[in-house]
């Protein structure tokens, strides 16, 4: 971009000396003046706006990696040059003791908490098998006399309709056959009044019949009527004896859980909290005696290249844990971190460590940007990166942070923004001088003008659209302003033709030379087109 608008001001140099050449030539001579208007079509697309600055490439973060716990070492795992990734095993120190802790702080927590245990439960487990059983029973008691109840219930009321039923049945046989002694009782009567000896005989043998199923069917009704009384009875004794065995086993339930409650005393106050107290005592010397014990493995806090190995096996070393010891290490969202094994300590410098470890996946780019400039620059931002000594390299990035506070020099004031790059060449060393371009704003398949075609600002923009030979101001409402086009957001449409500058020829009418005159990019006539 920079290239070429020097090219675009070495030809409109040119262009106007050779101009201001002819126009002394032709001073005397008739002239006439013609205007010339560069446009422009309203075009959808990319806009862009970016920012500029130099910087160079930041030390990644070089890590002393320490045992944090001393001993005697028993192996080494890595060597100079070596790639390694985070959790990675390096070397390893005698662990006995520390082990034969771990196994002693974990037997004194098992005791503490048997201890708590008995405690908040008084009851031996044995003890308290048995009271669940007892509840277990009783609650069973209860679920059978109930079920034993509903059974009675239902065998009651079954028992009543059969009752019932022989008794409606031997009502209904003596109804029957008292209507047929009636019947036949008149059939003798009228047989006598006929004189009718013989079938009078024969009638009054029926009605002797019939007065004998009569008196038998009485006797069965008695019968089904004294059943149903005693019947009734018995059933309803043997449904409240069940009612009673659901209330007795109620009662046999509340009794035991009440019994249960009592052997299940609660403890005393200041005897669980003592037990709660050695509890997280001895838990508290487990964690210590496990991170002892893990302190004696060498890992590895992040990937990177073995740069030193510092011992040897047999040789005895003290904890000092891991540091830091150079730049920081660019993280996602722009804060610097330093990456420590588990249990690790502060040391003071990468020369007294065990092993050192370099992370070379973690440059970034310190660049110094103008007030104004970096007043638009914001975490998050894209950003590309090249670098003189690699002509051909050009690396995307990410501005990670920008800092608050300003720096002055020669009385310029800068602010330091730091850039990750997202995927580093392994030609990037630390240190090299870098030109980075971050984009601040972008609009992406929008409608978009020359930046020169828009006059005014916000609400007040305009620009001139030419249609059929006449010129029109069209208030225009316009988003990103980029490089080189500004976004429009309303007020045109796509093939609307603008007005992108104005200018004036004036041309000597004998011997055809002439100069242009006119404002902005395009005023230099036919060069105008040059500084789009």
């Amino acid at each position: 971009m920079r290239s070429r608008q020097r090219v675009v001001n070495v030809v409109l140099l040119a262009a106007t000396a050779g101009l201001a050449a002819a126009g002394v030539a032709s001073v005397g001579n008739p002239t006439r003046a013609t205007t010339v208007v560069r446009t422009a079509s309203v075009q959808r697309g990319d806009v862009q706006a970016t920012v500029t600055a130099t910087g160079n490439v930041a030390a990644p973060t070089t890590l002393a990696v320490n045992f944090t716990t001393g001993g005697k070492v028993t192996e080494v795992d890595a060597k100079p040059g070596d790639q390694v990734t985070a959790g990675q095993v390096l070397a390893k120190v005698d662990s006995t003791t520390q082990q034969a802790a771990v196994a002693v702080a974990q037997a004194n927590v098992t005791a503490a908490q048997d201890k708590l245990n008995q405690i908040q439960n008084p009851l031996t487990p044995q003890q308290a098998a048995v009271n669940a059983a007892s509840l277990q029973q009783a609650a069973t008691a209860i679920t059978n006399a109930q079920q034993n109840l509903a059974d009675q219930q239902r065998m009651a009321q079954a028992n009543a309709a059969a009752y019932q039923n022989a008794v409606n049945a031997a009502q209904n046989q003596l109804q029957a056959d008292q209507n047929q002694l009636q019947a036949d009782q008149s059939q003798l009567q009228a047989d006598q009044a006929a004189n009718n000896t013989q079938q009078a005989s024969a009638d009054q043998q029926k009605v002797n019949a019939d007065n004998q199923a009569v008196a038998k069917d009485q006797a069965a009704l008695a019968t089904a009527q004294t059943n149903q009384t005693q019947g009734t009875a018995r059933d309803q004794q043997t449904v409240d004896s069940a009612q009673q065995a659901v209330t007795n086993a109620q009662n046999s339930y509340q009794a035991t859980v009440a019994n249960n409650a009592l052997k299940a005393a609660p403890p005393l106050p200041g005897d669980l909290a003592s037990a709660q107290a050695a509890v997280a005592s001895a838990q508290a010397n487990l964690a210590s005696a496990q991170q002892a014990l893990a302190g004696t493995v060498l890992t590895a806090p992040s990937n990177g290249t073995i740069t030193a190995v510092n011992g040897i096996a047999g040789q005895t070393v003290s904890g000092g844990g891991t540091s830091s010891s150079s730049g920081s290490s660019s993280s996602g969202n722009g804060s610097s971190s330093s990456s420590s094994s588990s249990g690790s300590s502060a040391s003071s410098s990468s020369g007294s460590a065990f092993i050192s470890l370099i992370d070379l996946s973690g440059l970034d780019v310190k660049s110094g940007f103008s007030e104004t400039d970096a007043a638009r620059v914001a975490v998050g931002e894209p950003a590309t990166v090249t670098f003189p000594a690699l002509p051909t390299t050009e690396v995307a990035a990410h501005v990670i942070a920008v800092d608050t506070t300003s720096t002055v020099v020669s009385n310029v004031v800068t602010y330091t923004a730091s850039l990750a790059l997202d995927n580093p060449a392994s030609q990037i060393k630390p240190g090299m001088s870098a030109n980075v371009t971050v984009v601040v704003a972008m609009a992406n398949g929008v409608l978009h003008v020359p930046t020169s075609a828009v006059r005014g600002n916000g609400a007040t923009a305009t620009v001139t659209v030419t249609k059929a030979g006449k010129q029109s101001s069209v208030p225009v409402t316009v988003g990103v302003r980029g490089d080189q086009d500004v976004e429009i957001a309303s007020g045109l449409a796509q093939g609307d033709v603008v007005v992108v500058s104005t200018g004036s020829t004036t041309r000597s009418s004998t011997t055809g030379t002439g100069v242009t005159r006119g404002g902005g990019a395009g005023g230099f006539g036919g060069f105008g087109g040059l500084g789009g």
